[in-house]
């Protein structure tokens, strides 16, 4: 969907029984749109091109059939909302492009059905929360071209379910997380598949090809 002016957005309030979601290029809209709020059995939630979008609203926590959150090239954004932490059948989050989001919530911890985590084009972002260790359900992280991300969080161990890393365009993590030799590579040596790939070189890999995101 397009459009910005709220009233353009009010007859999703008769549509409670919607379950896929897609708002696209509304370059004016500067926060989401409250009549979404209603949408109790939404379950995939798209959110991409907003330039003027500056945050998620708290009450997204509110959407508790929400098993799908894809946010992509919305540059204002800077953090995502503590409510998250409340979308506990959430099985996918992705989030690409937004060039200025420093941090996820400590709250992201309690998204305890999260199987997929993807971070793309995410330069501002410098650190992962110490508490993805509590992800237990979390089976494939994917990181690009994040330039500000050092390191993983230690926790990154106590994935269990976690099959599959990949690591695409991080310097900084590459040289860390390679096999065998980066100094940190003991705090993913347990995770079956792990690719640390360079754009120069696309086809190296620490495992076999990695499974498509559910």
């Amino acid at each position: 969907m397009t459009g910005s002016s709220s009233a353009s957005w009010e007859f999703l309030r008769h549509h409670i029984k919607l379950e896929i979601l897609c708002i696209g290029i509304c370059n004016d809209l500067t926060q989401v749109p409250e009549s979404i709020r209603s949408l109790t059995s939404l379950q995939r939630l798209r959110i991409t091109s907003c330039r003027t979008l500056g945050a998620l609203p708290e009450w997204l926590g509110e959407l508790c059939s929400l098993r799908d959150l894809y946010v992509c090239f919305i540059p204002m954004l800077a953090s995502l909302p503590p409510s998250i932490g409340h979308l506990t059948s959430l099985t996918k989050l992705e989030i690409r492009g937004c060039h200025n989001l420093k941090l996820l919530p400590d709250a992201i911890q309690h998204l305890t059905s999260l199987e997929y985590l993807c971070l793309v084009y995410c330069g501002a972002l410098t650190e992962l929360p110490e508490c993805i260790g509590q992800l237990s359900a979390l089976q494939q992280i994917h990181i690009e071209d994040c330039s500000g991300l050092q390191c993983l969080p230690h926790s990154i161990q106590r994935l269990a379910a976690l099959q599959i890393l990949i690591i695409y365009d991080c310097p900084a993590l590459a040289s860390r997380y390679k096999q065998g030799v980066g100094p940190d590579w003991h705090l993913v040596s347990h995770i079956p598949h792990v690719f640390i790939i360079s754009p120069e070189d696309p086809f190296t890999a620490e495992g076999p090809a990695p499974l498509p995101p559910k």
